[in-house]
Formats: structure tokens, C-alpha cells, sequence
């Protein structure tokens, strides 16, 4: 028997709702999306499946809030459009389109970015984003503090060294040098909007600052300019909102207890992601120590590649951003364009699941641990 290629990986209260109902567009009451640069071109055929299958969702179902940070903002800022599978589809076309050189300035970096970003808001974004029957959006910013408010080199070096020292001792310890942002559609109040940690600052997401607030959490420190003044809130320097919610270790439907079914607060986290694990910041990735917090986790239902579809892929991995300087632009797009391809197996096996109904045989526990 072949190997699927899609798992679906569910914490406890995820599985058991969904052993009792089947997976339902109806029961989604978080969409997620995390940061990770080109690693989301595996998700993009997977993207245009599971958009329509929850744009389809019946008007008593309530609003369903998006949250993301990075590129995972920028998809969910795509799934907010009028249109999400052609919004989806601009921002892959876009960011195949990137053209990096090892000589490019953090500025250049960040307006070319910016372009990319634009063919996603393509249109009257702001309006089809802030005006959606019952999608709302959330982006988490970073907003530097101390030393790290700067985008002199040498300043901002001094300062991405020292946070790297201070989460080795205690992840609490990057409050010293970011805080976290919370911008939201103002028109419901999001379930995740008591997230503890850091400093949380909760603000409107408007006509004026969207483009601003999804620019600031894709400003991946030293390697872009940082955003600038973001309409709405506190003058500063604003980064990627990965660095402290790199793969949204949050409490997705706040602090909650209860499980029956008249619960309100009950629900579905889905969350599309490339690895099966979870590592909650930026400065985390080689700190395997540092894990999620499994109580968060126990509504969501985590969509990912197999081990068997990502080992099968060229060089065996799901691109990332290291690409750009390890490999030539033809090669680099060949393999991208690939995995791309590959990919469609993902929305194949998703679209089979839900056909066939048997998401339910198939789930695998969430495993929080890093390898």
C-alpha cells in the first residue's frame, strides 16, 4: 500500500470531535498559518483546496478567525480575499518571481518583498479583507525594544547576538528586546487574544495599516529593513512577528476549560504546516529542548507532508529560504517548481479524505517533540 502523503495530526480534543462529527468547514473556528519563508510553496496546491472547502462554510457557522505571522500571515491575508485560490495564486506566481543576490541591502530586500506582497493585495484588498461576511484577520508584529529598535548594522548585530544568549537561559528573557503585536479585525474579538509570554499590545487592523502590518511581519531581522511607523500603533521599529511565534505556540482558543457540547468556546484549529513539530520561535530552531506547549494544542488539527512525500522530493527536503544562496536561480526555480508539483498530492489526499470521509481512520496523534 502506498504511502499517504498528507498526515493529519490531531490533539486530544481535535481527535475526539472529529471521531464524533467528521471533519466540518462548520466546526473550523481557527485558521493558522505559520512563518517559514519559501518552506509554504509546499502548501500552496493544499492552500487552494482547503480555501474553497472553508469559504463554503453556512452562515450560522460564525466567523472564523485567521491568525498568522510571515509568510503564514500573507496566506491568510490571501484565504481573506474575495477571490483566495487567484489571491494564493499571485503570491506563489509573485514569489517565484524573486530575484535575490548576496550584494542586495536589507532596503532592497524589503521593497522587493513589498512587490510581492502587493500582488496579493492586488485590488481593493482592504475592503474584501475588512468587509468578509465572517473571515477575520490576525497578524502578529514584533515591535522592537532597546537595542534591537535600530537598523544600524552594527547596533542591530549587538542586539540579535545578545537575544540569541538570552533565550539559550529563559525564552522570557527576548521581552527585553521585542514586544508582541496583535492586530486585529476589530469587528469580533479573536478567541487567541490573551496570549501570555510577552507584553501583548491588541490593536485595530484598518484600511490604513493592513499592507503596513502584514510588510512588519514578514521584516525578517538584519536580513530586511525593518517596517517603519505602522499606521495605528506606537512609533518603532517593526519585525517579523516569527521571532517570538515562529510556529504560533499560542492558546488558539484562549484559556478555556469545558469540554461538552454545548460549549461555545469549542472548536477546530486548522492548521496547514510543513513539519509535523512545533517550534515556537524564531531564535528556537536549534534549541530541541524547547518545545510547544501541549495545552495548546489540543484543538487543532495539524495538516503536514509524510516523512515518506518530503524524503521523495528533489534533494530530499521542502524548500527553504537557505536556497537563495546554496543554489543558482534555474536550479533553484526547477526545484522549487518541483516541489510545487509534488505538492498537489498533499490536495489530492486531502480532497480523497474528505470525499471518502474517513479523515477520522486516519488521524495520528500531535507529537510536540523535535527531532
Amino acid at each position: 500500500m502506498k504511502t499517504p502523503a498528507l498526515q493529519f495530526r490531531a490533539g486530544s480534543r481535535a481527535a475526539a470531535r472529529i471521531r464524533k462529527h467528521g471533519l466540518r468547514a462548520d466546526d473550523v473556528r481557527v485558521f493558522a498559518g505559520a512563518s517559514g519563508g519559501p518552506k509554504w510553496f509546499i502548501l500552496s496546491p493544499l492552500d487552494q483546496v482547503v480555501f474553497p472547502w472553508l469559504s463554503d462554510r453556512s452562515s450560522a457557522a460564525g466567523a472564523l478567525f485567521l491568525i498568522g505571522t510571515s509568510a503564514g500571515a500573507w496566506r491568510m491575508a490571501a484565504f481573506a480575499r474575495g477571490d483566495p485560490v487567484a489571491a494564493i495564486r499571485r503570491f506563489e506566481e509573485g514569489y517565484l518571481a524573486y530575484r535575490w543576490h548576496p550584494r542586495d541591502s536589507p532596503r532592497k530586500v524589503s521593497d522587493d518583498s513589498r512587490r510581492v506582497l502587493d500582488r496579493v493585495l492586488a485590488g481593493d484588498a482592504a475592503a474584501e479583507i475588512l468587509g468578509h461576511p465572517f473571515k477575520r484577520l490576525g497578524v502578529l508584529v514584533d515591535r522592537s525594544r532597546g537595542l534591537a529598535a535600530s537598523d544600524g548594522r552594527l547596533r542591530l548585530a549587538l542586539a540579535l547576538i545578545m537575544a540569541v544568549g538570552v533565550n539559550r537561559l529563559d525564552r522570557r528573557g527576548l521581552g527585553l528586546f521585542f514586544e508582541r503585536l496583535l492586530f486585529s479585525d476589530p469587528r469580533d474579538p479573536p478567541p487567541f487574544a490573551d496570549i501570555a509570554g510577552f507584553r501583548l499590545r491588541q490593536l485595530a487592523l484598518t484600511a490604513d495599516n493592513l499592507g503596513a502590518a502584514l510588510m512588519g511581519s514578514g521584516s525578517i531581522p538584519w536580513s530586511m529593513a525593518a517596517e517603519r511607523d505602522i499606521p495605528g500603533a506606537p512609533p518603532g521599529y517593526y519585525r517579523d512577528g516569527g521571532v517570538l511565534d515562529y510556529h504560533l505556540d499560542i492558546p488558539f482558543l484562549g484559556n478555556r476549560n469545558g469540554d461538552g457540547d454545548g460549549d461555545s468556546a469549542k472548536g477546530i484549529v486548522l492548521y496547514p504546516h510543513f513539519y509535523p513539530s512545533i517550534t515556537p520561535g524564531w531564535f528556537d530552531k536549534n534549541i530541541r529542548r524547547r518545545q510547544a506547549t501541549a495545552g495548546h494544542f489540543d484543538d487543532v488539527l495539524l495538516l503536514c507532508p509524510s516523512p515518506a512525500f518530503v524524503a521523495g522530493l528533489p534533494y530530499g527536503k521542502i524548500p527553504d529560504r537557505r536556497d537563495f544562496g546554496t543554489m543558482a536561480d534555474r536550479q533553484r526555480l526547477t526545484y522549487w517548481r518541483t516541489a510545487i508539483a509534488e505538492a498537489a498530492r498533499l490536495a489530492d489526499d486531502f480532497t480523497d479524505c474528505l470525499e471518502k470521509q474517513d479523515i477520522a481512520d486516519r488521524l495520528m496523534p500531535l507529537d510536540l517533540g523535535r527531532r
